[in-house]
């Protein structure tokens, strides 16, 4: 806009949410280390889709309570995960999974 001095402050979104119903939720403290992300979300009653904003790379693979869950890709790409009400761990792991890709080379 010319008439501006400053740019617009736009302000970041936590690196993950809680969506139930129209809310967003900071989805609270995590650890990330290389190919892995442990979360301790508490979803809201009646659940809610937890937004993780990582990119939702094949080879990405998710536990919640300590059981396999899965990871849909959402709005810009971010991974979503489904929860039930309640606090739970969630694990995401990266780690030696992704798969094989075979390149193409044109001439």
């Amino acid at each position: 806009v010319p008439e501006r001095d400053e740019p617009i402050a736009i302000p970041a979104k936590p690196y993950a949410t809680i969506v139930s119903g129209s809310a967003e939720i900071d989805a609270g403290a995590f650890t990330r280390a290389p190919g892995r992300v442990t979360l301790r979300p508490r979803a809201p009653d009646g659940g809610g889709r937890l937004v993780v904003r990582e990119q939702a790379f094949p080879g990405w693979r998710a536990r919640v309570d300590g059981r396999e869950t899965a990871i849909r890709p959402g709005t810009l790409g971010f991974m979503t995960i489904e929860l039930p009400a309640g606090e739970h761990e969630v694990v995401l792991d990266h780690t030696g999974r992704t798969p094989a890709r075979k390149t193409t080379r044109s001439c």
